[in-house]
Parts: structure tokens; sequence; C-alpha cells
């Protein structure tokens, strides 16, 4: 039987997180226990923190709301998480997203064998493929779960033994720092594509834009600046472009079009970030909310 601890990093997040909490309070379980949920809220002006005492009063105990009056960026607030949690698997899952109701059993019992020291999430936006900027969402997340297959890489939900102090406070890039330091520790990581996790993608251009340079840049502040040795394989242009045309197979001449378009779209994005670096010396610790990401529809 796995004790785990769940920690939420939440800023502004009273659309979702109601759902979240209700969401894993009923998890089906058999051979997990969620010991504790820990939401940390950073600076938050909405209903957020409201809404988590209330869920906290009816789950006696369980959810506790650990209070940062400033903001003071995500990978502070997951320093306070790994300080408070108290079992020996910690699982952090964003604010805005929607586990499947076995995703927390299935990303734990990995743990068994021992040489395993964190586990990584299968995303699945639900953002409508046909118009162009979900288009781009779904086959992003599809192109993550090849590379995951390949070569692990983590976002949105993730889980780890319990044996790392800290993350760099300035990171941007959270899921990969944890791996670099579990990774360093001699441990494996392993993707579970059963584990499934719904999302909502940006769906303006101006979205993705803080999402993806914020991404991006932050890989080379853990290089660089960090040291840590871990960089996920989506850095290798040369590799995600060969499996995405590999994988990506257009039906139509709106398809191909916007095919293009991904490509297209992601090369801005990745100049962008490569000016943040490289010429502002900006990795975005704290960062913009893109505010169409915060909504998941209901029926999930």
């Amino acid at each position: 039987m796995f004790e785990v601890s769940i920690g939420i990093m939440a800023y502004n997040e009273e659309g979702n997180i109601g759902r979240l909490l209700d969401n894993l309070t009923s998890q089906k379980l058999k051979q997990v226990t969620i010991a504790e949920i820990l939401v940390v809220s950073s600076g938050s002006t909405d209903k957020t923190d409201e809404i988590i005492r209330e869920k906290a009063v009816v789950s006696k105990g369980k959810i506790k709301l650990l209070v940062q009056k400033k903001r003071e960026g995500k990978a502070s607030a997951i320093n306070l998480f790994i300080k408070k949690a108290k079992n020996p698997i910690l699982i952090m899952i964003s604010a805005d997203v929607l586990p499947k109701q076995n995703t927390i059993e299935e990303l734990t019992l990995p743990f068994k064998d021992r040489n395993i020291g964190m586990t990584g999430s299968h995303i699945i936006p639900v953002n409508k493929p046909n118009i162009f900027m979900g288009y781009y969402v779904t086959t992003f997340w599809k192109l993550h779960h090849e590379v995951a297959k390949r070569t692990f890489k983590a976002g949105e939900c993730v889980a780890w033994r319990n044996i790392i102090d800290r993350i760099d406070p300035l990171t941007s890039t959270d899921e990969t720092n944890i791996a670099a330091l579990i990774i360093k520790k001699g441990y494996k990581c392993k993707y579970v594509p059963n584990a499934i996790v719904y999302n909502r993608g940006p769906e303006s251009f101006w979205d993705f834009l803080k999402v993806r340079r914020r991404h991006l840049a932050a890989y080379y502040h853990l290089k660089e600046k960090v040291g840590l040795t871990y960089i996920p394989s989506t850095m290798n242009n040369l590799f995600v472009l060969k499996l995405y045309l590999k994988t990506a197979k257009p039906k139509n001449i709106k398809e191909i079009i916007w095919l293009i378009g991904v490509i297209i779209t992601e090369v801005v994005g990745r100049l962008v970030a490569w000016y943040d670096w490289r010429i502002m010396h900006e990795h975005h610790p704290i960062w913009d909310i893109a505010v169409s990401t915060k909504k998941l529809p209901k029926g999930i």
C-alpha cells in the first residue's frame, strides 16, 4: 500500500480548483491512499482560497490550504509543498486540469520497482481540433505522447519519490527540474500512458506565445544557469521534426495547410524563447496567466 501526498500550486484558480479537489477525493484507489492534499495558494485575489477552505472542511482535514500572501512563483510554491509533505511518494498536479478516476493509482503503482524515481502522466487536451489553435494543441500533445513513449517527458501531473529537498526557486519548468534531480540520484523515470489527465491548451495565439516561450526559455536557464544535464528531447529540433512528420497524418488540404501552420507557429515560439533568454536574459519564473487555458468544459 502506497501513501501519497498530492500538491496543487494555485494562483487565481477559482474556475477549476473546486472540481479538481472533488475529483481527487473521489479517485478510485485500491493499492494507494491519498493521505493529504496540500494546496499552495500564492497571492490569489479571487475566490480560490475560499473554495479550498470549504473543501478542506468537508474533507475532514485531508485537504490543507497553505497560503503565500505574495505571488512568489510556482517553484517557490513547490518547495513549500516539498517541505510540508509527509509521505514517501509526492504527486504534483496543475490546478487547471482534471485527471481520470484511476490516474492517481496508475501514476503511483510503477514505484513498486525500486529503480523508478519519477512517473509522468498522459495529457489529453479537450480543445476542439476543428479550429487552428485547437488543431495545434491536440497535435502538440499527441507529439508529446509519442516523445514520452520513447524518452521520458513530463508535464501537468507527475509523481516522484520524496528524496529531493527543493528545486531551483527561479525555474519555470518545474517538472523538468524535478526529473533532472531524480535522474542525478540514479533513478529512472517512467511515462505512464494510462495515467490520463485532461487539460485545455491555449486557444489564442498570444496565450500560446505566453506558454511556449516560458517553457522553452526555462530549458536554457535549467541547463546553463542551474547546471542540470537532463533536458527533454523535445529540445532536439531534428528529432521532434522527424517524429512530427511521421505521426501527423493530415486528412485533407485544410489539415495539410494547418500542418505547415503548426510548424511555423512552433518555430515562432522557439525564436521568441531564444530572444527572451539570449537577448533579454529572461525565463519567466513568474508569468502572465494564459486565460484561455483556465476553464475546462463540463462533462469531463
